[in-house]
């Protein structure tokens, strides 16, 4: 009996040792891609920057590592750009004072992340990231402003793998004239779009100047490495000027003050430090070995509740309708309606709406098995309500009537 044990025994783990292998062989032969997005300088991963950052690297400028807090690096003897491409930004208390002196006195700053900083509310007088909003989708359309490239217009796409149509957040300021008013002041201007409002800009203080850009992705390996996202990174980048780029890498992540942190020390150095926890830490982890030991296995499978779903879609369509009725303005409940028109489209007859094409009904039509016209009347509609400001909400009911008369006729 002990033989057969032993046989079975070691029966499983040559299988285990096998299946290890063979993974362990398989990996190594693979494509070790990371598709976090990371945004590592020197990364040649599809979300690093090393290619971004060889584009910056010619000869009119030099890049410089930044690794040490602004109030330490910038000074009168240092001018040129500051940049930092990161997910998030942490710049605050004398870093901050520091960085808008510096680019009141003529330098210039270029932030690339998915966050406007906090402290140009000083200088716009509003909260730019309470203005933020997002388009969740898996592609969008991105634009330069003219002064930049005339002829910009992107369609990115977040496909990690093939046929892969996973969603994300698309950053942007919005478009609204109680947010945007502040660009008719003089104290920011917009160099780039995404849908219905601003994912670039640029705000003015003093001799120099502040550029923001809310998708640090674009500057990434994989988009670079794509005819349009080289065009897009160059033209968007023409406006640092030649010199020194101050590369910002410790800004990226949070840093504790030496006063805020105190002595480095762990917490359980403070247990061990006192006898009575000490002995209390010990009989826990007894209690939690005993316990696994003993009563890991439950006598008696838990019956879990069974719920009835809620049905909420009615009340959340009904809440939405009174909010951007309540608005007055039918630019904003047109521009969801054709949106999910679209989606729709893409989705269900893998066509991708573009302005310029003047065949979009037809072929639309040919694979919806509708009329012609009713697309062509949709589009019409569309153009007056989203992108006109004569518009009036009365003018949505008959949108709704054709949208409605279209998912009913297509097939």
């Amino acid at each position: 009996m002990k033989g057969n044990n032993n046989i079975i025994i070691g029966l499983i783990v040559l299988v285990l040792g096998s299946i290890l292998g063979l993974q362990w062989i398989f990996s190594k032969n693979a494509p070790n891609y990371n598709w976090d997005e990371q945004l590592v300088p020197n990364s040649e991963q599809p979300y690093g920057l090393k290619y971004f950052k060889e584009l910056l690297n010619n000869d009119d400028q030099q890049i410089i590592d930044a690794n040490k807090p602004l109030s330490e690096t910038l000074s009168d003897s240092v001018s040129g750009t500051y940049l930092q491409v990161s997910s998030e930004i942490y710049v605050w208390g004398k870093d901050a004072e520091a960085l808008l002196d510096w680019v009141e006195k003529g330098n210039t700053a270029f932030f690339s992340c998915e966050e406007a900083p906090w402290f140009l509310d000083s200088i716009t007088g509003y909260s730019l990231d309470s203005a933020k909003y997002f388009y969740y989708n898996d592609s969008a359309t991105i634009s330069l402003s003219k002064l930049l490239d005339k002829d910009s217009n992107v369609n990115v796409y977040y496909n990690r793998y093939r046929n892969d149509t996973t969603s994300r957040n698309w950053n942007y300021i919005t478009d609204s004239a109680y947010y945007w008013e502040i660009q008719f002041d003089g104290k920011i201007e917009s160099l780039g779009r995404l849908l219905y409002g601003h994912n670039f800009f640029k705000i003015a203080h003093g001799k120099g100047n502040f550029y923001v850009h809310l998708e640090p992705i674009l500057f990434s390996n994989y988009h670079l490495l794509t005819d349009d996202g080289f065009e897009y990174a160059s033209n968007a980048i023409s406006v640092i000027d030649t010199g020194t780029i101050l590369w910002g890498k410790y800004h990226n992540s949070y840093h504790y003050d030496q006063e805020e942190s105190g002595p480095s020390q762990s917490p359980l150095s403070v247990i061990f430090a006192n006898p009575a926890l000490r002995i209390s830490w010990i009989v826990l982890l007894a209690g939690i070995v005993l316990f696994v030991l003993f009563k890991s296995k439950r006598e008696q499978r838990v019956i879990p509740l069974i719920y009835y779903p809620e049905n909420t879609s009615k009340a959340y369509a009904s809440a939405l309708g009174a909010l951007y009725h309540r608005t007055g303005e039918p630019k904003f409940l047109a521009s969801e309606m054709v949106t999910m028109f679209h989606n729709h489209n893409r989705k269900k007859y893998h066509i991708q709406f573009k302005i310029e094409n003047k065949e979009f009904a037809q072929q639309l039509a040919k694979k919806a098995g509708v009329n012609q016209k009713l697309i062509e009347d949709i589009l019409v509609l569309e153009r007056r309500l989203v992108y006109s400001d004569l518009a009036k909400m009365s003018e949505i009911i008959p949108l709704y009537e054709l949208l409605n008369t279209y998912y009913k006729a297509s097939k």
